[in-house]
C-alpha cells in the first residue's frame, strides 16, 4: 500500500516535469521515450544512438533513488539539519537566520538577526549572505547578497534589497540565510561571474561499505547563467576524472538546440579541459571518511566550492540529479554503478 501511494507521488512529480519542457518533440518520440521512464528532454541529452536505452538510469529511477537513504534523507534535504550533522566533518555555511510567514528567527546564539535592518546591518560586517529555499535545489530561487563600498548588491546588480526581502517574508516558502562561501583562485579563473560549484556523487558498495565516485562534474557558470552556475540555466557540465581530478570536455544545453560540446568558455574563451583540481586526493579521501562515517546515508551528492586553502560542503543532496552527469557517461555500463542500483532494487538485476 505504501509503495502504491509513493509511485502516485513520482508519477505526479514525473507529469509536472515533463509538462515543463516546451520544446516540440515528435509525437512518436516522446511516446517512446515516456514508455521507457525517460523525460521528452532526454533525446537531447543521451547518446542513445551510441549507447541504447538500457545504459541510462531513467528519469523515473532516478525518482525511485529517494528511498535509498529513505528518512535519512531528511539529514541532506534540510540545510538545517545539514549544517548541525556535516558540519563536525567539513567546513559547511553557517546558518544565519530562517525567514518564514512573516518573521525572521536567529539560528546563532552569538547575533540577534530579528528584522531585517539587523539582517542588512550583518551583512555589512561580512563577505555576504546567501538566501535559498529552506529545502529544494538546482540553484532555484537563490539570492545573493552583498555589501561593497557602501552600496548591496542583489544578485550582481547594485539595489535597495529591503523590497526583496519584505517579498520573501510574505511568501509561502521558508527562506534560509546562511554565510557566502568565497571560492577561491582555482575555482574563480573558471569564470569569475558566479560561484563554480562541484558535485561529487559517493556510493557506498553494498558487498562491502566503502565509498566510491560514480561520477563527478564542475559546475562553470557563463554570462546566461549568473548569477548562480546552474546548468539548466545555460551553466557549464564539465566532466572530471574521479581518478586524478583533471577537468575533461564540458557541455552546455541551450532548449531546444541539442548539446554544445566545447573545451574553452563562451564568454572568456579561456581553456578548462585538461586543468587539474588542486588537491583532488585529499579532498576525496576526507569525502569518502566521512560517506562511510554515516552509513544511513549510502547515497550522497556532494556540492562543493573550492577555496584558496581547502574546500567547503555547501550542500548535499539524497537523490542526486543524473542528467548533468549521465551526459557525459551513462551510469549503468559500470557493474559497480549497477549492482549500487540493484541493490536497492532502483534497477533490475541481469540473470
Amino acid at each position: 500500500m505504501a509503495e502504491r501511494f509513493q509511485n502516485l507521488r513520482r508519477l505526479r512529480t514525473f507529469i509536472k516535469k515533463e509538462l515543463q519542457f516546451k520544446e516540440h518533440v515528435p509525437l512518436l518520440k516522446r511516446m517512446a521515450l515516456l514508455r521507457r521512464g525517460f523525460f521528452s528532454e532526454a533525446h537531447e541529452i543521451y547518446d542513445f544512438k551510441s549507447y541504447g536505452y538500457q545504459a541510462f538510469l531513467t528519469d523515473w529511477q532516478r525518482l525511485r533513488t529517494r528511498k535509498i537513504n529513505g528518512a535519512f534523507g531528511l539529514f541532506l534535504d534540510d540545510k538545517i539539519l545539514f549544517e548541525k550533522v556535516f558540519g563536525h566533518h567539513f567546513s559547511v555555511p553557517k546558518n544565519v537566520c530562517l525567514m518564514d510567514r512573516g518573521g525572521i528567527y536567529p539560528l546563532e546564539s552569538g547575533h540577534s538577526v530579528k528584522s531585517i535592518s539587523a539582517l542588512l546591518d550583518y551583512i555589512s560586517d561580512i563577505n555576504g549572505l546567501v538566501l535559498k529555499p529552506l529545502r529544494g535545489g538546482g540553484g532555484h530561487g537563490i539570492i545573493f547578497l552583498k555589501h561593497e563600498d557602501k552600496t548591496f548588491i542583489v544578485n550582481g546588480e547594485k539595489k535597495d534589497p529591503r523590497p526583496l526581502l519584505e517579498k520573501i517574508l510574505r511568501e509561502k516558502t521558508p527562506y534560509l540565510a546562511t554565510d557566502f562561501i568565497a571560492q577561491g583562485s582555482f575555482a574563480s579563473s573558471l569564470y569569475s561571474g558566479t560561484v563554480n560549484t562541484l558535485r561529487i556523487v559517493t556510493m557506498l558498495d553494498p558487498d562491502n561499505g566503502k565509498a566510491f565516485i560514480p561520477s563527478t562534474v564542475q559546475r562553470i557558470g557563463t554570462k546566461a547563467s549568473e548569477p548562480t552556475d546552474n546548468c539548466e540555466l545555460g551553466g557549464l557540465s564539465v566532466h572530471v576524472d574521479p581518478e586524478t581530478g583533471e577537468l575533461g570536455e564540458g557541455v552546455v544545453h541551450p532548449r531546444g538546440k541539442g548539446l554544445m560540446w566545447m573545451q574553452h568558455h563562451p564568454d572568456t574563451k579561456e581553456r578548462f579541459t585538461g586543468r587539474k583540481i588542486p588537491d583532488w586526493d585529499k579532498m576525496v579521501e576526507k569525502i569518502f571518511r566521512t560517506a562511510e562515517a554515516h552509513p544511513y546515508l549510502p547515497y550522497v551528492g556532494w556540492d562543493i566550492v573550492l577555496g584558496e586553502e581547502g574546500f567547503s560542503v555547501i550542500e548535499g543532496n539524497s537523490y542526486t540529479g543524473v542528467d548533468l552527469l549521465q551526459v557525459h557517461k551513462p551510469f549503468l555500463t559500470d557493474p559497480r554503478i549497477r549492482r549500487f542500483y540493484e541493490a536497492y532494487g532502483i534497477v533490475e538485476k541481469r540473470d
